[in-house]
């Protein structure tokens, strides 16, 4: 299963594969879906495989060209467990984090505590162009355990 950071080239060579073997589909999670050039490879690998290209409806914008692409809603809403030493979390797309990601958790926790770094945290916004930035900065769509987790 291709990743996130797949080439288009490697995409459209897995779509040859499937009209080769006359089945499949091709289904695409993203946050950032529309936008070009992304168009251009989608449609591609629809025209391919002779199939739909879908995806699963995350956060499509308003301001995307249309596609030829069909939406599907995913049976879920994606679901996330974050903290500071996890891969995804509130802060991992800001650049002010960036600074502290690799320092042991006690010094990143020292840094994260130090109203300087704090403000510097806060005035700095997540970087949007980064996968799922938008997912873990919708504050009015998290909700808190009140569990402690082992």
């Amino acid at each position: 299963m291709p990743g996130t950071h797949s080439h288009p080239k490697e995409l459209v060579g897995i779509a040859r594969g499937m009209a080769e073997a006359g089945s499949g589909v091709f289904q695409l999670i993203s946050d950032s879906l529309g936008k070009e050039p992304d168009c251009r490879w989608m449609n591609e690998i629809g025209k391919i495989t002779g199939q739909p290209f879908i995806f699963s409806m995350v956060d499509v914008r308003a301001d995307a060209d249309p596609c030829e692409f069909r939406a599907a809603v995913p049976w879920r809403p994606p679901g996330f467990l974050m903290a500071s030493q996890s891969s995804l979390h509130l802060f991992s797309h800001h650049n002010a984090f960036a600074e502290i990601a690799d320092l042991p958790l006690e010094a990143n926790v020292e840094r994260m505590r130090d109203p300087a770094f704090r403000r510097a945290l806060f005035a700095d916004g997540p970087d949007i162009t980064k996968s799922l930035t938008g997912l873990v900065s919708r504050f009015n769509k998290m909700y808190s355990l009140d569990v402690d987790l082992d």
